[in-house]
C-alpha cells in the first residue's frame, strides 16, 4: 500500500513539472514586423484626344475663340507654327561674271522693249540681275519668254519667307467632339478654319 501512495505521488509531480517547465504556450513575440496594408492600384486617366485648329488670322480671333470655349469650361492653349508662304516668282538672267556683263545685257534687254531689268540688291547672288518679281505665276512666264528670246540665259525661281501661324489646341474626353467654331463664334466674323487632329509633337 506504501509503495502504491508513492507512486502516485512521484507521478503527481512528474506531472506538474512537465506542465510548468515543458508544456508552456509559444511566447508572440512583439518584434514581428506588421503586415503592410494592401494598397489598390489607382485607377489610370481616362484617355484624352487632342483637338486643333488654325492658322487663326489674328489676335482678335485667338482672344474669340479661346474666350468662347473658356465659357464652356474648355481650356486652351496657343501654338506658333512657323511656315514658308509664296512671296511671288522672280525672274532673272543667269551667268553674268562681271558688271560690264551686265550691263550689256540691260541694255539688250531694253533695246528688247524690257526696261525694269535692275542688279539684285547684296546678299542675292552677284552673277544675276532681276527681269521682274512677279505675284502670279502667267506673269512671270510670260516675262520669262519675253527674255528667252532675247538670247540671253533666263530662269525663273518662285520665291517664298518665313511666316508665324497661331495655332489652338484643346484637350477633352476620348469620344467627345470638339464644339462647332460657327456655334463658339456665332455673331462674330467665323474664319474660315476647323478642327483636326494635333500634331503627334504636341501630345493629346
Amino acid at each position: 500500500m506504501r509503495v502504491a501512495v508513492i507512486c502516485l505521488l512521484l507521478a503527481n509531480v512528474l506531472f506538474f513539472a512537465w506542465a510548468g517547465w515543458i508544456d508552456t504556450p509559444p511566447i508572440r513575440s512583439d518584434s514581428a514586423a506588421p503586415v503592410a496594408a494592401l494598397q489598390l492600384a489607382e485607377k489610370p486617366g481616362a484617355p484624352t484626344r487632342c483637338w486643333t485648329t488654325g492658322p487663326l488670322p489674328d489676335e482678335v480671333a485667338v482672344s474669340d475663340l479661346g474666350a468662347a470655349l473658356s465659357k464652356q469650361g474648355i481650356g486652351s492653349r496657343t501654338r506658333s507654327v512657323e511656315v514658308q508662304q509664296p512671296d511671288g516668282y522672280l525672274v532673272y538672267v543667269d551667268n553674268l561674271p562681271d558688271a560690264q556683263a551686265k550691263q550689256r545685257a540691260i541694255a539688250r534687254l531694253a533695246r528688247a522693249g524690257i526696261r525694269d531689268a535692275a542688279e539684285l540688291p547684296a546678299g542675292q547672288p552677284a552673277d544675276r540681275i532681276s527681269v521682274g518679281l512677279f505675284a502670279e505665276r502667267d506673269g512671270a512666264q510670260q516675262r520669262l519668254a519675253r527674255v528667252r528670246a532675247t538670247g540671253l540665259e533666263v530662269a525663273l525661281e518662285e520665291r517664298s519667307r518665313p511666316v508665324n501661324q497661331t495655332w489652338l489646341d484643346i484637350e477633352l474626353k476620348a469620344g467627345l467632339e470638339a464644339p462647332a467654331i460657327a456655334a463658339l463664334l456665332a455673331g462674330r466674323a467665323v474664319p474660315a478654319i476647323a478642327w483636326i487632329n494635333c500634331p503627334a509633337s504636341s501630345g493629346g
